[in-house]
Order: structure tokens, then C-alpha cells, then sequence
């Protein structure tokens, strides 16, 4: 057994703060580390109602969750309170409590562990699965949302579709003899221009649009609120930023493929529709939009 010194000795040198509460939840006893923890003395502690020493919302919480369920017995575990610093900040902490009676009365011996550091780890591991995140859906090269990222984006669509009356086209957009450009020029100025697109693309889209370097030198824009007779219209602004970029010796152009995106699709058949409208521009001679339909033998509208 150990006497009563040693006892004294291992309860002020754990490394957590504790604390004995009576039944009305007042300090009867508390050790060094809690002192510590509160930048108080021993003598102010005792015959505190620790409720005192929480923020406002943290002392709510004790007061209808943490307290009831002692004064009926029950243990505690893993509870987040926050304490109310001198200067008005305050501290994260986890609490633990048990119930034990001594002599006929009921007491509650309560711990605390600092949560700062633990804050601060949850934080950069917030920080870090962000980049992450970003990494995994951003094109390193143009900075647009990448393949992945389009296609969370219409599953995500077409979860809501039932739900949201918004409707969606589907427009691939592929640049015109890349592959030229790339031969005669060097795959620099082929960065470059992927870039330039991207930016010009960026530019043009509206707010409640999307754009996406699919693969290659391929698009995808996403266009909120188009219909069939307006669809057209809306693509066209596309073809023409990219028709009217002036930064290289070389002119740029690009065929669009076009689709809407119907309630029961799949997003295989949305890319087939729209895979098959570019397929048409671009057998309609480049540089203009083809529109395809739910079903492929519907015909082709074709715009220059």
C-alpha cells in the first residue's frame, strides 16, 4: 500500500490536472498540475464551483450535460469544455470524471488534459489534407480543375438533378492541331498556349460555371442554366475568346462538342454524347460547335 506521502507525491506529480468535486460541484481538492494549468494557487481553488472556471458556452455544456450525469452516477469520458483564461482567452481542454463516495458523502474525481497541442496538430492536419486535396483535383499546369475534379462535379450533378430544376451543358472543347503546334514550336510554346486558354477560358466562364483541362489539349466546361435553344449561343463565346488570342505568331482555334445534361444520365453518357458532337465539329471542318442530343441519332446542329 502506499502511505499517505507517497500519495501526496504521485497525486501532485501526474501530468494531468485533477480535481475532486463534492456533490454541488465545488472544489475540495485539486493538484499542482491543475494550479498550473490555471495559473492559480491551491488556496483559490478550494471551494470554487468549477462551473467558474469555464467560458460561457463551455459552463452550458457542464451545467445541463456534464454535471447531471455525475450527479446520477455515470461516468464521464472525453468530454470538450474550454476554461476561461485571466485575459479572456480560453483553453481547450478534455474531461474525465468518475463518481466515488467516501464516509457517507459523494464526491467526483475529475481530470483535465490541455488540448493546445492537440489543436494545433487537428490544425495542420486540416492545412495538410487541403493542399492535398487540391493537389489531387488541380491540373499542375494550368491550375484549372483537373479530370477527377470534373468528375466528382457532374456526379455530384446528377445526384441533385432530381432535387434541383438547373440545368447543365456539357460542353468539350479540344484545341485545333495541337499536335502541330507542339512539332513546329516546341512543347514550351504548347505549355504556354495551354496556359493561355486556360487563363482566356477562365475569363469568359460566369460564376456558377465550370472549367476543367480534361487531358491533352482538351476542356471541359461545365454551363449552368442553358437550354437547348440557348446552348449554342453560350458555347459560342468560347470558340470566339479563343479565335481572338493574340499572344502567339500563330492563330489559335478550337472545336466545341456540346450535350445537356438530362435527370437519368450517367456521366459515361454525357461524355459519349459530348465526345461524339466534337467528333462532328471536327469532321464539319474545326473551329465551330456541334450539339448533340440524348440519343446519337438525333441530328447534329453545327454553328461556325
Amino acid at each position: 500500500m502506499f502511505d499517505q506521502v507517497t500519495s501526496n507525491q504521485l497525486w501532485n506529480g501526474l501530468p494531468l490536472g485533477c480535481f475532486v468535486l463534492d456533490e454541488n460541484g465545488k472544489i475540495v481538492s485539486c493538484n499542482t498540475r491543475m494550479c498550473e494549468i490555471l495559473t492559480v494557487t491551491h488556496a483559490e481553488m478550494l471551494g470554487l464551483a468549477f462551473s467558474k472556471l469555464l467560458t460561457p458556452a463551455g459552463r452550458l455544456f457542464y451545467l445541463t450535460h456534464v454535471l447531471p450525469q455525475l450527479q446520477q452516477g455515470a461516468l464521464v469520458e472525453e468530454v470538450y469544455l474550454t476554461l476561461a483564461g485571466e485575459q479572456g482567452d480560453s483553453l481547450p481542454v478534455l474531461l474525465c470524471a468518475t463518481v466515488f463516495a467516501e464516509a457517507n458523502n459523494v464526491y467526483y474525481l475529475c481530470t483535465v488534459m490541455p488540448m493546445h497541442q492537440r489543436n494545433q496538430i487537428e490544425e495542420q492536419l486540416v492545412d495538410l489534407n487541403q493542399r492535398l486535396q487540391h493537389l489531387a483535383t488541380t491540373d499542375p499546369l494550368t491550375g484549372l480543375a483537373n479530370r477527377r475534379a470534373l468528375e466528382e462535379k457532374v456526379n455530384a450533378i446528377l445526384k441533385s438533378a432530381k432535387h434541383e430544376q438547373v440545368s447543365i451543358a456539357y460542353v468539350s472543347l479540344d484545341l485545333d492541331y495541337f499536335k502541330s503546334i507542339n512539332d513546329t514550336y516546341g512543347h514550351g510554346i504548347g505549355d504556354d498556349v495551354l496556359k493561355e486558354v486556360a487563363r482566356v477560358l477562365r475569363a469568359t466562364v460566369r460564376d456558377t460555371d465550370f472549367v476543367a483541362r480534361s487531358g491533352g489539349e482538351e476542356f471541359t466546361l461545365l454551363l449552368a442554366g442553358i437550354n437547348q435553344r440557348t446552348l449554342l449561343f453560350c458555347a459560342e463565346r468560347f470558340r470566339s475568346a479563343i479565335e481572338q488570342i493574340k499572344t502567339f505568331q500563330f492563330g489559335i482555334t478550337a472545336s466545341l462538342g456540346a450535350t445537356l445534361v438530362e435527370e437519368d444520365d450517367t456521366l459515361l453518357a454525357i461524355m459519349a454524347r459530348a465526345d461524339k458532337a466534337l467528333y462532328d465539329a471536327k469532321d464539319s471542318g474545326r473551329n465551330c460547335i456541334c450539339v448533340r442530343e440524348k440519343h446519337f441519332d438525333t441530328k447534329s446542329d453545327c454553328s461556325e
